[in-house]
């Protein structure tokens, strides 16, 4: 019996005449990116076919998922980005093949590459894309670690790990990104926590002999230099009219948190000081309790002694805000 095998080439992917085949135009819905960079509401995206395709697949291979629904394309937009479309059921990691190869010409490796791909894989993981726009500062921090832990799995140095960070990062606080120096530090919480859990290596460890305990060296800093500089700046505002006090300009309790500054009511719930929407509430996790819980929409912090720390499987707890009044 005689077989005929019929080849039939997808006409949208290759071309006879050497042309580059047509883009796809889809329409963004929900997305985070790597750095203070935009998607475009309707993004032309092009078949991967450039050498980053296999790091990105191997990224995907390290993380346990090799053959993910997870559609690898290219953009416009100069940046690194993990989209979802609930409408068409796809999700996207998309890149620029020219900021690719600028990550790669600065620090002169491809780890660095792959330290961008875990932090927009740890955007999938955490389905960061559709929850509130408004702890987006806190979905990139999640990221971040995520991407630190993963990078010292792998076998990449701590260099290695902050590269991309340290270069392209914001230098200041955007609406959607926290300052680069804060995301590094917890790039480097994840690194060390991996070092730590899964290879038992204490060389980042420090010894603090008032409190006779170890620290992970980064992890416990306080990162809220941020928070520092609000308090500073308008300490000096309020208290240039002598009948003002910056630790009774508010009425209800206040805490500040990566540079936003929230109210509590009576009802324990919170609210955004700058634009009045309430964002979540403060809960007891059991009777007796000597801690809280802030619990925002798809977050949850722990509130302890006047500070609010991160909390987290991959990692020790980081002050992320502190009580002002």
């Amino acid at each position: 019996m005689k077989f005929t095998l019929i080849i039939i080439l997808p006409f949208l992917v290759f071309s006879c005449n050497g042309q580059e085949p047509p883009k796809e135009l889809l329409e963004i819905e929900h997305y985070s990116s790597y750095n203070n960079t935009e998607l475009k509401e309707k993004d032309e995206m092009g078949e991967s076919t450039t050498s980053y395709d296999e790091i990105i697949l191997e990224v995907l291979s390290l993380v346990g998922i090799p053959n993910s629904d997870i559609e690898i394309r290219t953009t416009s937009s100069y940046g690194a980005y993990s989209v979802i479309n609930r409408d068409c059921r796809r999700r996207f990691f998309l890149y620029n093949e020219a900021f690719f190869d600028s990550v790669y010409v600065v620090t002169n490796s491809y780890e660095s590459i792959k330290s961008i791909c875990f932090h927009e894989i740890a955007h999938h993981f955490y389905r960061h894309p559709l929850k509130s726009r408004w702890e987006a500062h806190f979905h990139e921090l999640e990221a971040d670690r995520y991407s630190g832990f993963q990078m010292r799995l792998i076998g990449a140095t701590l260099e290695e790990s902050v590269a991309a960070m340290k270069y392209f990062g914001n230098e200041t606080t955007s609406q959607s990104h926290p300052e680069k120096s804060l995301r590094i530090n917890e790039i480097k919480a994840g690194y060390i926590d991996a070092s730590l859990r899964v290879f038992k290596d204490s060389t980042y460890i420090k010894i603090d002999s008032l409190i006779q305990a170890n620290e992970i060296l980064f992890a416990l800093q306080e990162v809220q230099k941020q928070n520092k500089g609000f308090e500073k700046s308008n300490k000096d505002i309020f208290e240039k009219d002598s009948t003002f006090n910056f630790e009774n300009v508010f009425t209800q309790p206040a805490y500040t948190i990566l540079g936003k500054i929230l109210t509590v009511n009576e009802a324990n719930e919170i609210f955004d000081l700058a634009t009045n929407e309430k964002v979540g509430r403060i809960t007891s996790p059991y009777p007796g309790a000597e801690f809280q819980l802030l619990k925002f929409e798809t977050s949850t912090y722990k509130i302890e002694n006047g500070n609010i720390y991160s909390i987290s499987q991959l990692g020790t707890p980081i002050k992320l805000g502190t009580k002002i009044n």
